[in-house]
């Protein structure tokens, strides 16, 4: 499963035809209050697609529009979200939660190294090169949060230009590993 987005115009086109003059298959919805914000998620799941746009796709067989709503600082939203899957035997709850996940996943890693470690402005053309830089940047991800840093951002502003402490950081477990596995 994919998430679609405008690199993939005519694509896009197809699924936001779909939703806005089709009835789902299948629809779910969620509602999540967390952290003063309250959000609601429609998953709104197309099964079996078929049109040509979607042939060119050879293994989509479902689409899943995901509407978001809520509000933040008491401002309201809604944002719509596109995806792609070659799996046909999951339900829109099912979608909706592994998209959720997904999610999650997101904004604890790659917005992480995107945003705080500009992964996505490193110039690095080597693929080598690059994949070893993406590989100490995940250490320094796990080195901080192993060591109760939420925030990235915070430990970057700490540790910057402290060499000792950053030997510190490294010296200090506060966590437990089975050292014989």
């Amino acid at each position: 499963m994919i998430q679609v987005k405008g690199n993939q115009k005519k694509l896009k086109e197809a699924i936001v035809e779909k939703y806005e003059h089709e009835s789902a298959d299948e629809r779910y919805f969620s509602e999540e209050k967390n952290k003063g914000r309250t959000e609601k998620r429609e998953i709104h799941l197309f099964k079996n697609v078929k049109g040509t746009e979607f042939t060119k796709w050879s293994s989509i067989r479902d689409v899943i529009v995901i509407k978001r709503s809520g509000f933040r600082d008491g401002k309201g939203y809604e944002a719509l979200h596109y995806y792609i899957s070659s799996k046909s035997n999951m339900t829109a709850k099912e979608y909706g939660e592994v998209i959720r996940k997904h999610w999650y996943i997101e904004n604890k890693l790659h917005w992480v190294k995107d945003v705080i470690l500009y992964e996505d402005t490193c110039r690095i053309k080597d693929k080598s090169t690059a994949a070893n830089h993406s590989m100490i940047r995940n250490m320094i991800i796990n080195i901080y949060r192993l060591n109760g840093f939420q925030s990235l951002k915070k430990a970057i502003e700490k540790y910057t230009n402290r060499l000792y402490d950053c030997i510190d950081i490294l010296n200090n477990i506060k966590y437990n590993i089975n050292r014989s596995e």
